[in-house]
């Protein structure tokens, strides 16, 4: 164990054991999609039971019927024990387990089509840092947000939990690894014995539960692994693909070696999947879209693809010019999955790197499944990703820019930039999500932060000159109520 293990699990037992006396969670880990927060600040082990009391309480509200669970972990150091307090809270409710056990978060949403159960727990706290740690809650074969967090946090707050059950409830444990692996390879029978060559990026996260094994089902003799050892304190980066600091060392394997045709990041819970090309440009969530659409839209023209918000106006003149139907989703996996089903969309996504299919799957985000997507569509094209990459369109784009802004600020603002455009007759307003623009030369979108009090804004252009035009209009509207400098950086 090197000293940067030591000093995460040092600081884990100390946040641990100063809010054992101080208090109980904190109201922020109630977000809009998960539970979730800093073991011993803000999340604290010894509530864990009070937290499953009410997700628990929660269930049986919606199906009074409901008898069974899935039950799964990332690879955190403090998993264990969270584990313990879960199990023990839904037992003592009469609930039964089938404890999955160490998992990505796309085996638990497996586990939800293929096993006998009504309901779904994930403890995970996706791409955060090792000192985090949350729930990821389902039921039927939905993920719970919003409202149900929402109301998971009343139950929390006033302890109204249901009623101990005279029977408590049966605990079994299940390799569903096997099953999830049997059911991709055989979805892609071609993949079986390709050449493709890859490194994969698993971050120490809990892909490294599923891709040796898969990697030998598949016979794939040129892929390689990079960090495929599960370590709760992720001592070599953030397990975030979707961020280029992040990607580093995949970027230097994959640029040390010849012959490479893709390279692939994944996430802490592997329910998103970040694509590099052999040369080192790590591709968006919109971007890949546009990658995983084409196809698609040549089978089933008129096929509709969802995204969210803040991906490229690109995306949405491509999927038009394809012949596909363009459709907006707010910001969130569930809410792209809700979307697409209002919509019988073929594929959603979201910048961050959420991909969901319909097409030949279940419909849940699974950055695995998504890799062999990609996999296929490099192996028909008989080309690099760097290849695939030249017909994406070229932009000027910013990062997503995330400035502090109280809830109520962020509304003022939005309604004042959409006020001052809402004249223009050659502007298209949309307010799905927030408030996205799209100019002749470019679009723009703010929204407030479902999680944060930040406002979110995201600018492009269709050239760099286009792009410094928007951030300055921006500039001059938004320093009125913020400072927001970095706009002109």
């Amino acid at each position: 164990m090197n000293i940067l293990q030591r000093t995460s699990i040092l600081c884990i037992v100390i946040f641990s054991f100063m809010t054992s006396l101080f208090g109980k969670v904190s109201p922020e880990i109630f977000r809009e999609y998960d539970i979730r927060g800093i073991v011993g600040s803000e999340f604290l082990i010894e509530d864990a039971y009070e937290l499953a009391a009410s997700i628990a309480t929660y269930w049986k509200e919606k199906d009074p019927n409901m008898q069974t669970v899935a039950l799964g972990a990332d690879g955190r150091v403090h998993s264990g024990k969270i584990k313990e307090k879960v199990i023990e809270a839904l037992s003592s409710y009469g609930i039964n387990i089938i404890d999955v056990g160490v998992c990505t978060t796309p085996v638990i949403s497996f586990s939800l089509h293929v096993l006998p159960i009504d309901a779904a727990l994930m403890l995970t706290a996706s791409h955060n840092p090792g000192e985090y740690n949350g729930f990821k809650i389902y039921q039927g074969k939905e993920s719970i947000f919003g409202e149900g967090i929402r109301r998971i946090k009343q139950i929390y707050d006033t302890k109204s939990f249901m009623e101990e059950a005279s029977t408590k409830g049966i605990i079994q444990k299940k390799d569903l690894i096997l099953e999830y692996i049997e059911d991709l390879a055989m979805r892609f029978p071609q993949l079986i014995g390709s050449s493709i060559s890859a490194i994969i990026d698993c971050g120490n996260g809990a892909a490294g539960s599923i891709l040796p094994r898969l990697i030998e089902k598949m016979q794939w003799s040129h892929v390689e692994l990079l960090y495929g050892e599960i370590d709760g304190t992720f001592p070599h980066h953030v397990a975030d693909p979707s961020v280029e600091k992040y990607m580093q060392d995949l970027k230097k394997a994959l640029q040390s070696k010849e012959g490479v045709d893709v390279g692939i990041g994944l996430d802490g819970d592997c329910d998103r999947m970040g694509p590099m090309t052999p040369s080192g440009r790590l591709i968006k969530g919109d971007q890949l879209l546009v990658l995983l659409s084409k196809p698609l839209l040549e089978k089933y023209r008129g096929g509709c693809i969802v995204f969210d918000v803040s991906s490229s106006k690109f995306l949405w003149d491509v999927i038009r010019g394809w012949g596909g139907v363009p459709a907006l989703s707010q910001t969130g996996a569930a809410a792209v999955k809700k979307k697409m089903g209002q919509m019988q969309a073929l594929l959603g996504g979201e910048i961050s790197c959420h991909t969901i299919f319909k097409d030949r799957h279940f419909g849940f985000d699974d950055g695995i499944y998504s890799m062999m997507r990609l996999f296929e569509r490099v192996q028909e094209s008989g080309h690099s990703l760097d290849i695939l990459c030249e017909d994406l369109p070229l932009t000027a784009s910013s990062p997503t820019y995330r400035i502090p802004c109280s809830r109520s600020l962020c509304e003022i603002i939005i309604q004042e930039v959409d006020e001052l455009f809402h004249k223009e007759p050659m502007i298209e307003r949309f307010r799905e999500d927030g408030l996205r623009l799209h100019f002749q030369k470019g679009w723009a979108i703010l929204r407030a932060s479902n999680t944060e009090p930040v406002i979110s804004i995201r600018l492009e252009g269709s050239t760099s000159e286009d792009l410094m035009q928007l951030k300055k209009t921006f500039h001059e509207i938004l320093s009125r109520h913020i400072e927001c400098s970095m706009l002109l950086d």
